[in-house]
């Protein structure tokens, strides 16, 4: 491999110049010992140092590197990939060089201790800040892992803890390559931040509060990635995709992004449909809007047609039961008293009738559910100028979005369809369409009138 071979000559000339042996005689004794001769032994054995780990790293990048991707990519192994993703291996090629180039700067002449100490502190510096990144990178990698490799990622997300560890990575790494460069020990400069803890408080506000928030929100399980949320104060009505030290992302049902801070979903109100997920059950609660002046009571024909429905043959023959105790009871009255009627009416037929279509559908819970909670009942509401409401209120087994709506969709066709049996109509304003209905039959009413009143 002539690069291997190129190193090795490089290193053997860079062990000789470092104040080894030459044929009896240092390098330091063979150069004469004037102040710029020790300078420029100095200078070179520096530049001599640092060319060879850059030779090092040409070496690792272009062979060792390449080699090592393909060999990430063909492997069946897949959280490999996640670290070549987030360049640690690139990242960790450039922290060996630097490493080796502090450790040889240490090995030049010491002519002049100035530039080598200067050199050792630059070179450190370096070495410390590109570890920041490895760990900033491994960080990133092992969140990557985490989230796409093991099912509890959706249940205990870690992206808000490892940004904490990656803020303190970075804060410290600043400390101790500040102290490095100014050749003073980093218990000092702590020491000193003392003085500052107002401005870092003012500084890092957003971030102490955007962590504490994260840790409410993890350790009470409020949000996770995936909920489906509503904000209605950021706009918010969608899939949560990302939880962060500072942000919480949402992809609305319209496709669009809405970012809203950590910090405000344990200040403010939201919804959160994950239950319904979790439970099995997704509400169903609508109306059906009757006319009021259909209502009325059943004939003894209607009655006895209703008893033979499957759905109703059971509630028609308690409510007969009762009726007939009634009666019973009446007999006693004194003469001239006119007894209550009770009978059964249109839309308590209709009503019975919807409930038990619920209860027996099979894409209802219509026995409670799994926890006896998911009530299933059909109830008349208050009147109101826009007719009677009987509402539907049940659990459907379906959450997902479009496999509930056809449920809910499916029982009111039926319902709907099934409304002019018992004799009633649905209530609906008039339209355009009925108020030309309404003037022609006026017309036409008016037309017969004046015939009338001419043929007389």
């Amino acid at each position: 491999m002539p690069s291997g071979w190129i190193v090795l000559v490089v290193g053997m000339a860079l062990r000789d110049l470092m104040g080894r042996q030459v044929s009896g005689e240092t390098v330091a004794e063979a150069v004469p010992s004037a102040p710029m001769a020790d300078w420029a032994t100095t200078s070179i054995g520096v530049a001599v140092a640092v060319a060879f780990a850059a030779l090092v790293y040409a070496l690792l990048r272009g062979r060792i590197l390449r080699r090592l991707e393909r060999e990430i990519i063909a492997s069946p192994v897949r959280w490999d990939d996640s670290l070549l993703r987030r360049r640690v291996p690139q990242r960790v090629a450039l922290l060996l060089p630097a490493l080796l180039a502090f450790l040889l700067v240490g090995l030049a002449p010491a002519d002049e201790p100035d530039i080598i100490g200067g050199a050792q502190r630059v070179l450190l510096s370096v070495v410390v800040l590109v570890a920041v990144f490895v760990v900033s990178a491994l960080l990133n990698a092992a969140d990557e892992i985490y989230e796409a490799h093991y099912d509890p990622t959706r249940n205990r997300p870690i992206k808000g803890y490892l940004q904490i560890i990656n803020t303190i990575v970075f804060l410290g790494g600043g400390i101790v390559i500040v102290s490095v460069l100014a050749d003073r020990s980093p218990v000092v400069l702590i020491g000193g931040l003392g003085a500052l803890t107002a401005i870092l408080l003012l500084v890092f506000q957003d971030t102490i509060t955007g962590f504490v928030a994260s840790v409410q929100l993890q350790n009470y399980d409020v949000v996770r990635q995936g909920d489906w949320i509503e904000a209605a104060d950021y706009g918010a009505d969608g899939e949560v995709v990302d939880v962060t030290l500072h942000t919480v992302k949402i992809l609305n049902s319209d496709r669009t992004m809405v970012t809203i801070p950590t910090k405000s979903l344990t200040q403010g109100g939201f919804t959160n449909w994950r239950p319904i997920y979790e439970g099995g059950g997704r509400r169903i609660m609508r109306s059906l809007r009757l006319d009021v002046s259909m209502v009325r009571f059943l004939t003894a024909a209607e009655v006895e047609a209703f008893g033979r429905w499957e759905l109703l043959h059971d509630w028609i023959s308690e409510r007969q039961a009762e009726i007939g105790a009634d009666a019973v009871a009446e007999a006693d009255l004194p003469p001239g008293v006119v007894p209550h009627r009770r009978g059964i009416t249109n839309i308590g037929a209709f009503r019975a009738y919807a409930e038990a279509y619920v209860r027996r559908h099979p894409k209802i819970h219509g026995d409670g559910g799994k926890d006896g909670a998911m009530t299933a009942l059909v109830r008349v509401k208050e009147a109101t100028p826009e007719g009677v409401p009987v509402e539907v209120y049940a659990f459907a087994k379906e959450t997902g979005f479009e496999a509930f709506e056809e449920v809910q969709a499916e029982v009111f066709d039926h319902l709907l369809a099934v409304v002019p049996e018992f004799g009633l109509r649905v209530f609906q304003n008039p339209t355009g369409a009925d108020m030309a209905r309404l003037a022609g039959a006026t017309a036409e009413l008016a037309g017969a009138t004046h015939e009338l009143s001419e043929g007389s």
